[in-house]
């Protein structure tokens, strides 16, 4: 007897691929009676390019600096990371590799269970950050330089 086994794959990490996870599960369940497909699958995004040599990068970079530094009073160190949700980014490999998925709103412990579920809100102090930053990130990426001395950070 055959028994089949469907994958339904989604958020994979980076490292992997749809068929290296297939590949990985029937040497797992070694077992000759199975017969595994994969049903769905979404690649992983590729890595968006970063560091001080990528424009895009940069002005991000700056825009986030702009924005928090005002409200801490120290420094902040911007550093990429792996993004675990899915996004709708997916959909733009095909339109640019500056692909750069960041929130600019601070959300606290208690605000972790509202987050697309009932009574979603941000805080009026979150929303007047998050409109700063898209307003400096649209007017930073007009620049043809990035300034190395602190630009304005209030609208």
């Amino acid at each position: 007897n055959k028994f089949l086994f469907l994958f339904y794959l989604d958020r994979i990490h980076t490292a992997d691929s749809c068929r290296k996870i297939l590949e990985n599960n029937r040497r797992i369940i070694n077992d000759d009676r199975l017969v595994s497909h994969i049903k769905s699958c979404s690649e992983p995004s590729p890595i968006s390019p970063y560091g001080k040599h990528i424009y895009a990068y940069r002005i991000l970079e700056q825009t986030i600096r702009q924005t928090f530094e005002n409200d801490h009073h120290h420094p902040i160190i911007v550093v990429p990371g792996l993004m675990l949700g899915g996004t709708d980014s997916r959909s733009y490999t095909n339109l640019s590799k500056n692909l750069y998925r960041f929130s600019p709103f601070v959300y606290h412990h208690n605000d972790l269970n509202r987050l697309h579920g009932d009574n979603e809100r941000i805080r009026h102090s979150d929303m007047q950050r998050g409109l700063n930053f898209y307003f400096h990130l649209i007017l930073n990426n007009q620049l043809e330089n990035i300034p190395e001395t602190k630009l304005n950070s209030e609208l």
